[in-house]
């Protein structure tokens, strides 16, 4: 199975141009088509993750109308409407040709009006100055909002969190109210989405991935979602990032409104090495080895670790 030369050059090209600094190198409809079909989807099995934990934990209220900010081609606004059920998808970007490709598959020019979410992925790189974005996210019931899962990215999308906190309940992927624990922190808040195992078997995707240069593995990302009057989980604490693995034991980044700390399950030859610690948790991953990562779509108890003796 081959995949199309004349779409693997324009995703070369768009992949240079984004590595330049070119927020909107969109030539024309195929450009986009391209990046629809081959970049878009990594994007949405990050929607699809945060979605399918938000909706199982039943923390949004109903949505019928959103606004996808810097909807790119849609796939924000299309990953909403696929997990929650159907919505209409207003859409506003600096680029012309992004808003009229995403109009000619069903979403509606932004003039205005008022909706009931505000939907907004991998923009903060762009921002020079956030504000005007912020003052609008403050007057919309609800918020989701997807970045890049680098450390610099996801301290700028804490950032948001405490300004919209005045607002609006943070409640996910936080597990609390708070002031975020990592706002100075060394470490950083990101999780995990996992590419589905038909992408990772399909010629054309592998294919794609080598003419392209772009990592179909597990992808990194932080995000964020806050509701107007919301509630968060009580006593539940998140799990972020993969666990680490060491001689013996493993451990695991928690956050919790009790603040960020390092957890550690120490195992025996032939144990699980990658229950999670006892507690209630929220994670983004499962199985016994680092690399096997899940969207979490419940609250788990995990199992309890083995003795040490």
């Amino acid at each position: 199975m081959t995949v199309d030369p004349e779409e693997m050059a324009r995703l070369i090209f768009l992949r240079r141009a984004f590595l330049a600094g070119d927020v909107s190198p969109w030539r024309d409809e195929a450009d986009l088509a391209a990046y629809d079909t081959w970049v878009a989807p990594r994007h949405g099995w990050r929607w699809r993750a945060i979605l399918e934990e938000l909706r199982a934990r039943r923390v949004l209220p109903p949505l019928r109308t959103v606004l996808d900010y810097g909807c790119g081609t849609g796939i924000a606004g299309r990953s909403v409407g696929a997990v929650l059920g159907p919505v209409t998808r207003h859409v506003v970007d600096r680029s012309k040709l992004a808003v009229d490709f995403t109009v000619k598959r069903g979403a509606l020019p932004w003039d205005g009006q008022a909706v009931d979410a505000l939907v907004v992925g991998h923009v903060l790189p762009e921002l020079k100055d956030p504000s005007a974005l912020l003052a609008l996210a403050a007057t919309v019931p609800v918020v989701l909002w997807v970045e890049p899962g680098d450390a610099r990215t996801s301290r700028a999308l804490v950032a948001v969190r405490e300004a919209l906190r005045a607002t609006h309940t943070p409640v996910g992927p936080c597990t609390h109210a708070g002031p975020c624990p990592l706002a100075d922190a060394r470490d950083w808040c990101h999780h995990i989405a996992q590419p589905p195992p038909e992408i990772r078997a399909d010629p054309r995707w592998q294919a794609m991935a080598r003419t392209v240069g772009i990592d179909l593995r597990a992808a990194p990302f932080s995000w964020l979602a806050l509701v107007r009057g919301g509630t968060v989980d009580s006593g539940i604490s998140r799990i972020l990032g993969r666990p680490r693995s060491e001689k013996g034991r493993t451990l695991y980044d928690v956050c919790s409104d009790e603040g960020h700390r390092v957890a550690t399950h120490r195992w025996r030859d032939g144990a699980s090495r990658h229950p999670a610690p006892p507690g209630r948790y929220l994670i983004g991953w499962s199985g016994d080895r680092v690399g096997t990562m899940t969207p979490v779509i419940q609250p788990t108890t995990p199992r309890v670790e083995p003795s040490e003796a």
